[in-house]
């Protein structure tokens, strides 16, 4: 009896002055994990699509020395940013999750947080939009290992496994060309000089990919590796390559989502915004292909309010803080004014002409009943049903349901409806 006292008496020592670790470890807890899409193609890829099963053993030793855990997502932004530069596939990032963060929801919302601060606008020609655009999202895990100081944040560690549109190989042969084509076009002068090289370039030399159009399994067709290796690509292409080419020339350039209005249809649209002389201005290569011929440009330079007409921006780029990062010029860019510029070399590249869109909302080159049905969804939905010009046709500062009557009668009674 005695002997089993002891015994007894040994264990409950024992488990007292077992390591604090292991009673840590027993209280940590379980790996999360999830999918996030890219919000910029969201329909065109799913979670699915990037979704990957946690490869962490959650009891693995913790004691990694050159672990940083982050607490601030800025800071752990720029710890992965170059190794999304390189299109890396999986890395990780330390960081303190909060107690009451520790979900797979509130990992989702994290790591989103720290891949959007990897892919800020950095002024790097491979950084910035040139990432953000080219991979369609990141599956992801986490482990908490330890509790912080404060006893208020698990110590974990976040991996990624990222859906990029571009390999490494194929980036590494993206920049070869660019350093063949600059050293090649030799662009010299003023930056407007430099830019219109390049921008001459890329409409004359590359061109829509009809072929590929929506289809799920060409990704090329929205990288800069589509439009400057294969010569083809959709809007996405063009910007990204104008972007990437205006950085390498020292020209700051972002590129713009919104919505493109033609004729023929309207729907989600790209193009870029490029700093001259400390103004911004926009330009749609993809659309001046149409004009490469007689290098009499509609879309190059070109202030907001001409090029608002067809193209409309997503929110994200109209808001009081990015316009006042990014002031736009009141005016479309004009070469005379650059005192670099000989007088005799100035060009038509600025040049717009000119569009009538009063009444022809749709425009579609008439005024009609399908006008009057675009008015009337634009009255409803403004965001979805886009317009082309000025629909206030009573003057009243406002489009609303008047006016639509009031172009209904138009389409009717043209002569005791006019609209001027």
């Amino acid at each position: 009896m005695k002997r089993f006292l002891c015994t007894l008496l040994a264990l409950c020592m024992a488990v007292v002055l077992l390591p604090a670790r292991a009673l840590a470890q027993e209280q940590l807890p379980q790996s999360l994990s999830g999918a996030w899409v890219n919000p910029l193609y969201e329909g065109v890829v799913g979670e699915d699509d990037v979704a990957v099963e946690y490869p962490h053993d959650a009891r693995r030793n913790p004691d990694v020395p050159d672990v940083i855990y982050h607490t601030d997502i800025t800071a752990a932004g720029e710890q992965i940013r170059e190794c999304i530069e390189r299109r890396e596939e999986v890395f990780s990032v330390g960081f303190q999750i909060p107690y009451e963060d520790y979900t797979n929801d509130g990992l989702g919302v994290l790591a989103a947080q720290i891949i959007e601060a990897a892919s800020v606008h950095t002024g790097v020609p491979t950084q910035g939009d040139y990432m953000r655009w080219q991979y369609g999202g990141a599956g992801f895990g986490a482990q908490g290992y330890s509790h912080n100081d404060e006893k208020t944040a698990y110590n974990s560690v976040i991996t990624f496994k990222m859906f990029y549109y571009t390999d490494a190989a194929q980036e590494k042969e993206v920049s070869k060309k660019v350093e063949m084509l600059l050293r090649r076009l030799e662009p010299e002068g003023s930056d407007y000089e430099k830019l219109t090289a390049v921008y001459d370039w890329i409409c004359d030399n590359v061109v829509y990919d009809y072929d590929h159009l929506h289809d799920p399994n060409c990704l090329t067709q929205y990288t800069a590796y589509g439009a400057l290796i294969d010569g083809t690509s959709v809007c996405q292409g063009f910007s990204l390559l104008l972007y990437r080419l205006a950085l390498e020339l020292g020209i700051d350039c972002r590129l713009i989502t919104g919505i493109g209005i033609t004729p023929e249809e309207t729907g989600a649209h790209a193009w870029n915004i490029l700093k001259l002389d400390g103004k911004y201005y926009n330009a749609d290569a993809t659309w001046d292909i149409n004009y490469a011929e007689n290098d009499d440009y509609a879309y190059y330079l070109i202030n907001e309010e001409n090029f608002g007409v067809d193209h409309i921006r997503d929110e994200e780029y109209s808001t009081s803080a990015f316009l006042s990062a990014y002031p736009m010029d009141e005016e479309n860019y004009d070469p005379s004014a650059g005192s670099d510029v000989p007088d005799d070399d100035q060009g038509d590249h600025n040049e717009r002409p000119e569009k009538e869109h009063k009444g022809d909302v749709n425009g579609d080159g008439a005024i009609d009943d399908s006008d009057v049905a675009r008015l009337l969804w634009h009255t409803l939905f403004a965001e979805s049903y886009p317009i082309i010009g000025d629909a206030d046709f009573n003057r009243d500062d406002k489009v609303d349901d008047a006016d639509v009557a009031y172009l209904l009668w138009h389409t009717l009674f043209p002569d005791a409806y006019p609209i001027g």
